[in-house]
């Protein structure tokens, strides 16, 4: 099994892989600062939440 590290590394891996191919249905954020994280890893980051 993987540890926690490797955990959320493969649930990164397979939500970049699937959410890049996507076009985008909004135009890019154009105001306030620019975004810290990217939208693969705050998807990342709900999901490993979760377990």
């Amino acid at each position: 099994m993987f540890d926690v590290d490797e955990f959320i590394i493969a649930v990164f891996l397979v939500v970049d892989t699937y959410l890049t191919p996507l076009p985008q249905r909004s135009p890019p954020r154009s105001k306030g600062a620019a975004p810290a994280l990217s939208d693969s890893e705050v998807l990342t980051l709900e999901i490993v939440g979760e377990f």
